[in-house]
């Protein structure tokens, strides 16, 4: 397993507020950088470094404070993504003495009380990392299928696929543009599972309904894409072209960007970049020899006496079983392949579908 990177090289101090502190007996005056920004800002960032310390601490530096302050939406102090929201939240703070109950939503993750997780993540994003944003339409939207641990610390940023890494990478990147690349929504090395771990059906299932939808929906409903992932092997999140559930979660992503060009791959028929290909030969018959043995065994027993015997007949099926041929469910009943494959899908968990997916009126 990789090591995830670091956020910052002294993160591990996470008991040192903004002012100078003493630890082990040597005077640490990392937080006095000589940054200034708005009138608010400058009041905000000196009240959070006072109410907000050690475990409850929302910045790793003044600096990074005021430079995520300024990028805050201005508006009224109720329940928005708001600097004034945020300065509501550290004063109860300091007058209730409950960090751990205000702080979450006086630092930029807002924590549902000033902004949900998503609402700031995607704001701030588009105002630190504006080329990296514009890249990703409907950011909330994505954004939610992206899993949060409902809580937010320094320590956030030492890696893990959820929107708490990727904010607390984003005041990096309000200090570091090279630390957007880490930031995005779709997630890079500092911001992943270990590449070693296996996904679960409920993060592929999530990510993949948020980027492929309307005429690029690959499942017909939650419970579809369920039956199809516990069919297939999980693999791991190193997957990018075998036949698993970690290279669809791998397109599944890229589809944020680019749904065009992945929601394809990300679905059941793995469109010949997740499962055997040889250079186009078998294309999506992996997938669908695969999922049709276990979703209609005895009808499969009755054609084919192997894997490889099935793949070979679908490939005689003509050019739609190979890859790159699409896959979505407005074109599926009209190609070969992929009108089995779509009743395969369904026969999982309805037998009744299982003389289509072998070829009857396919």
């Amino acid at each position: 397993m990789k090591l995830v990177p670091r956020l910052l090289a002294g993160l591990a101090l996470l008991s040192v507020p903004f002012g100078c502190e003493s630890v082990a007996g040597i005077e640490d005056r990392r937080y006095e950088a000589p940054v200034t920004g708005s009138p608010e800002c400058e009041a905000y960032c000196t009240e959070i470094g006072k109410a907000c310390t050690g475990q409850h601490a929302q910045f790793a530096s003044r600096a990074a404070c005021i430079r995520v302050c300024d990028e805050y939406p201005r508006g009224e102090a109720s329940p928005q993504n708001t600097l004034e929201c945020r300065r509501g939240q550290v004063t109860q703070a300091l007058q209730t003495n409950e960090p751990g109950f205000h702080c979450p939503a006086a630092g930029p993750y807002g924590a549902g009380k000033c902004g949900s997780p998503c609402q700031a993540y995607c704001s701030l994003w588009a105002s630190i990392c504006p080329e990296d944003a514009k890249a990703i339409a409907a950011c909330e939207k994505t954004c939610a299928a992206v899993p949060q641990t409902g809580a937010f610390s320094l320590s956030s940023g030492d890696g893990g696929d959820t929107i708490e890494c990727r904010l607390s990478r984003l005041s990096a990147a309000a200090l570091d543009s090279a630390e957007c690349k880490n930031a995005a929504l779709i997630p890079r090395a500092a911001c992943n599972e270990p590449l070693d771990a296996v996904p679960s059906c409920e993060h592929y299932c999530a990510v993949v309904a948020a980027a492929c939808e309307g005429p690029l929906a690959v499942f017909e409903n939650e419970q579809q894409c369920q039956d199809v992932c516990k069919a297939l092997p999980l693999g791991t999140y190193s997957h990018t072209v075998e036949n698993t559930v970690g290279c669809r979660i791998y397109h599944a992503y890229n589809s944020f960007a680019a749904p065009g060009g992945h929601c394809s791959h990300a679905g059941p028929s793995g469109d010949g970049h997740c499962g055997l290909d040889q250079g186009g030969a078998f294309g999506s018959c992996e997938s669908y020899c695969l999922l049709l043995e276990q979703a209609c065994a005895s009808d499969f027993a009755g054609k084919f006496s192997s894997q490889l015997e099935c793949m070979t007949d679908c490939v005689s099926l003509g050019d739609s079983g190979k890859a790159d041929q699409g896959y979505d469910l407005l074109t599926a009943p009209n190609k070969k392949v992929q009108c089995r494959i779509l009743n395969t899908a369904r026969a999982l968990s309805e037998a009744s579908a299982c003389p289509q997916a072998m070829g009857d009126g396919c």
